[in-house]
Order: structure tokens, then sequence, then C-alpha cells
């Protein structure tokens, strides 16, 4: 149901607590309360709820201003509840007239405010802080030509990118992608790959490279053949786009094997486009151009 502000109090209490007699009036937070158009926010996303059904929402200034300091501060939704009691003019700027002692709500109730007004609700309010940064002066029309994007980097949960293992899920998927299309394999070599993956491992361990790459050339080699049987049975406008994507993974990895100036590198198959990162850091062994590169 629309939600109803009735904070208004027509009387004033004697033993209550009213935040316009304890605040400072040019805290930036009182400014920005005077000078948000909250009418407009409940107009927009008063729309949003329905209109005799229902239980009454809370207001829609409480929950504009909770999603705004959220922003500002860059805190989780229980943290800024918990800060929102202790803070009053956090409780000013969401529209509190009297001091309160409780929680205004449930974090879950913002979760749902998100859900319920979308990206568009979110375009919105950013476009309410634009006009009202430009009516103050603070944002310069000159500050809006350019877009600055943060670059950060984001971990990926994915596996340890080790060629044994990668060659042996991209084979043992490539073999069961073309057997669904009818291609027949006169040997698939799936059954010794989980061998030659533990083989693999305990060389590397035991530090014994030459025995590895022994083996991963090995798997190399079955992987080759089953590409060769898949290109010379069918067509690459005969085959499936997942096939065909598969078999492009597979030729990544073939090529890349042994050759470290191939970039981009193939680190995972089900995120083709993941970078590997040690840290995002400069060591010291790199060259100029290594370092420029990562």
């Amino acid at each position: 149901m629309i939600p109803r502000d009735n904070r208004q109090a027509p009387q004033r209490d004697l033993l209550a607590t009213y935040l316009e007699d304890i605040l400072n009036t040019r805290h930036e937070l009182v400014q920005m309360g005077k000078r948000m158009d909250w009418a407009a926010c409940e107009q927009h996303f008063g729309q949003l709820y329905a209109v005799e059904s229902g239980r009454p929402g809370l207001p829609i200034r409480l929950h504009v201003g909770l999603q705004l300091l959220k922003h500002i501060h860059g805190q989780s939704d229980r943290d800024i509840l918990d800060r929102w009691v202790e803070n009053p003019y956090w409780q000013h700027f969401c529209g509190e007239v009297i001091f309160q002692h409780r929680l205004p709500m449930d974090e879950t109730t913002m979760m749902r405010f998100r859900h319920r007004i979308g990206e568009d609700g979110a375009r919105e309010l950013l476009r309410m802080s634009i006009a009202l940064g430009q009516k103050t002066g603070v944002i310069a029309p000159e500050s809006l030509k350019i877009a600055v994007i943060d670059t950060t980097v984001m971990p990926k949960a994915i596996a340890y990118p080790s060629d044994a293992r990668l060659v042996g899920r991209c084979h043992r998927q490539l073999v069961a992608l073309a057997k669904d299309e009818g291609i027949t394999f006169r040997q698939t070599f799936c059954k010794r790959l989980t061998g030659m993956v533990w083989q693999v491992g305990r060389y590397a361990h035991a530090r014994q490279f030459k025995r590895m790459h022994r083996v991963l050339r090995q798997m190399h080699r079955d992987l080759s053949k089953v590409c060769e049987a898949i290109v010379e049975q069918r067509a690459m406008e005969q085959r499936s786009k997942p096939l065909n994507h598969k078999l492009h993974q597979a030729l990544r990895l073939l090529n890349q094997y042994g050759d470290r100036s191939i970039k981009p590198r193939l680190y995972s198959l089900h995120e083709p486009d993941v970078v590997c990162i040690a840290k995002g850091k400069a060591r010291p062994g790199m060259s100029l151009a290594q370092r420029s590169a990562w």
C-alpha cells in the first residue's frame, strides 16, 4: 500500500527530544535535507505501491534517505541502520522529527526497496543527486564532461590454472560435445586422462620437470588428434556454436603451450576473459616492458 508519512506531530510534546532543537542548522545533511525534492521522490516511487491493498509502507523519504546514506558512506545495510539510531543528523535527513531510539526497519526491507525500484529507480536517484549538486554549485558543468571509471581488478573464483587440468577438462568436454553431434572417433584417449593429470602433479611436486613435460606433451598430442578428427568430419558451418567455441579453446591451449610470449592466455574454460595477475605488483626480476604489460 502507498506509504503514509504521519511523523509531523500537530502539537509538541514537552518530554520529547525534537531534532530541530539540538542540531546545527548549518550541517551539510540538514542543508541537503532542505534542498532535496522529496515531493518528486514520493511522486516517482509512490507509483510502485498498491493503492488500497496491503499494509501501509514506510515513508518513501526514509527509504530514499537510507539508500543515499548507504551510497555516501559505502557501508552495509545493517551498519547503516545501526548508525542511523545513533546519529540525529541522519534521522533528520530521513524526515524524522523526534529522536528515535529503535531501528526504523529491518535490513531486508532496504534490500526489498532496491529490488522494487530496480535500475530505473537507481538512475532516478542519481539524476536527483546530480541535479541537487548543480543547483547548489557543488558540481561544476565541466566535471560532467569526463567520466572516471574505477578499474580495480575483480578476483574470480577459479582453480589454479595448471596446463594439465585445463587440457584434461577441455579434452573431456570437447569429446562429449562432438559425440552429441554424431562425430565418431577411432580413439578418444579419455580413459587415461585422469592418470596423466595425476602423473603431472606428482612429477611437478618431485621437481622432475622433464618427465612432467613428457606427459604434458602426450596430453597435447591426444587433444590435437581429437581436434583433427572433428575438423575432418565436420566443417565449421556444420558444427554447432558450443562445439566451435570449445574447439577454439582447445586450439588456444595447444597454441599457447610452451610459448610464454602468447598474450592473452587462456586460464579458465568457463571464464575465458580472466587474466592471471600476481597481486598486480611489479616484481624485481621483471623488465620495463613486462612491468608495463602487467
